[in-house]
């Protein structure tokens, strides 16, 4: 956990040399690893990272920028103190099995031998530490008088399971697919399946926006209770079973909701953080199921946390789910002729008895192309009839990838959610019209189609 490096004697007369300097930075460099292990629960893992798909399909791994600290506290960030060159993946592939790792590897510090390489000679001393750069450096005082200063870089590469990681401090960056089925020739993807070591949340985009996609479903679930006690009225008196269960399942989301959120807006908010935060959310959901046999779940395991996530998210969406045994209707649409254009009415009895509205988009083409048109607003449109063809945007979509189990099974549909309270004057235009209409573009969009789907609440509510 600590390092205990003895620290340089500075005193009078001393005659400087290199090795005071360098055993002085090591020993900062040491005081920086114990600091960061005594504040934090897992001192490394991925802070940031961002990879070229465009390159991935020419089988070639790019990475665009990187923050991170590895296992042993050091810490690369590129662009910056490290330098990164891209992994041609071509040779890779035809050894490759379905599923392969990828790792940042830095040689390893030997003490008693070469650790700074120059620049351009990375074959000649490709396990070097560092690399030795040399910068034009201001004079920051007046900004001018640049001078030549030799700097040093982290000499970090891209390896793949099937290099061999010795000599080398490693730490997974990602996991590829490699796809063969249905092609003549293989291609590769991120896979969603992985979640590499982070130490924050945005070291994973897939996890940050499960993340994300679960506080919007808490929002909903809150607003929803909060919306139960409107229509059935709320008198501490004479308070029933049913409103004490909903009142102490309001205040547990509630309370999450209030410190998970500002936790997520935070760059440096670590996964095991939010899993903390979520799991105690699941005890106290679970409290008020106790028919529900529900065992301890995975440990966080902070190399690979997606197991452990998926499976809270997972049981925090069960005892979270609307009730449906009000059933859903399928909402009339009419499609005017020659024209990627449909157009509805809301009834009455729909608008005073749904709890919710859900979109269906049936496809032929790229799944995840038809979620960034159809969430983006422009490409696709759900508005009020008589605004249609104006640029005002509309009500807002989220894709809802665990839409509710009542609605209808449709083959290659995505579903998406009407966001009605963060798009209140959109959705306020359509009740008072009671008509909306839904347009996309033909040339973005061009095999689609479209329904329309209302989740009613119970009889016994309304009647309440």
């Amino acid at each position: 956990m600590f390092d205990y490096i003895e620290n340089v004697n500075w005193h009078e007369g001393l005659f400087l040399r290199p090795h005071n300097m360098q055993l002085a930075d090591r020993v900062v460099a040491s005081a920086r690893r114990s600091d960061r292990s005594l504040a934090l629960y897992y001192p490394y893992g991925l802070s940031e990272i961002k990879i070229s798909e465009d390159a991935l399909g020419g089988y070639n791994l790019r990475i665009e920028s990187i923050a991170a600290i590895m296992p042993g506290g050091l810490e690369v960030r590129y662009p910056g103190n490290t330098s990164i060159t891209d992994l041609d993946l071509r040779s890779t592939l035809e050894e490759a099995q379905e599923r392969f790792k990828v790792y940042i590897a830095v040689p390893l510090i030997r003490l008693g031998e070469m650790n700074t390489g120059r620049a351009g000679e990375e074959g000649k001393h490709r396990l070097c530490r560092f690399q030795s750069v040399v910068r034009e450096i201001d004079d920051e005082n007046d900004g001018g008088n640049p001078q030549p200063l030799l700097t040093r870089k982290v000499n970090a590469r891209l390896l793949t399971d099937y290099d061999s990681l010795d000599d080398y401090e490693v730490l997974p960056i990602v996991e590829l697919r490699k796809i063969s089925e249905g092609t003549e020739t293989p291609h590769l993807e991120i896979s969603q399946e992985y979640i590499p070591p982070c130490l924050t949340m945005r070291g994973s985009p897939e996890l940050r926006r499960m993340t994300e996609d679960l506080v919007e479903r808490l929002q909903l679930t809150r607003d929803e209770l909060i919306s139960f006690f409107r229509r059935s009225g709320y008198n501490p008196e004479t308070l029933s079973s049913i409103q004490i269960e909903k009142m102490m399942r309001l205040r547990s989301i509630g309370s999450v909701l209030a410190t998970l959120k500002p936790k997520l807006r935070l760059k440096s908010v670590a996964p095991f953080t939010v899993y903390m935060e979520l799991n105690r959310l699941l005890c106290e959901l679970a409290a008020l199921s106790p028919q529900h046999n529900f065992s301890d779940i995975p440990d966080y395991d902070h190399d690979n946390c997606r197991g452990s996530f998926i499976e809270l998210f997972s049981r925090i969406r069960s005892l979270t789910a609307p009730d449906t045994s009000g059933g859903y209707v399928k909402i009339s649409l009419k499609k005017v002729p020659d024209a990627c254009l449909l157009n509805g009415e809301l009834e009455d009895r729909y608008i005073n008895n749904t709890q919710d509205y859900f979109l269906a988009v049936s496809y032929r083409d790229n799944p995840q192309s038809i979620v960034n048109l159809v969430e983006a607003g422009d490409k696709f449109k759900f508005t009020a009839a008589s605004i249609i063809d104006s640029r005002i945007r509309g009500v807002k979509l989220k894709e809802e990838r665990y839409p509710p189990s009542l609605l209808p099974q449709l083959n290659n549909a995505l579903w998406f959610r009407l966001m009605r309270t963060s798009s209140s004057r959109a959705w306020s235009k359509i009740l008072e019209e009671k008509k909306f209409a839904l347009a996309w573009s033909a040339k973005e969009l061009p095999n689609i189609e479209v329904s329309l789907y209302a989740i009613l609440f119970a009889e016994k509510e309304v009647e309440s």
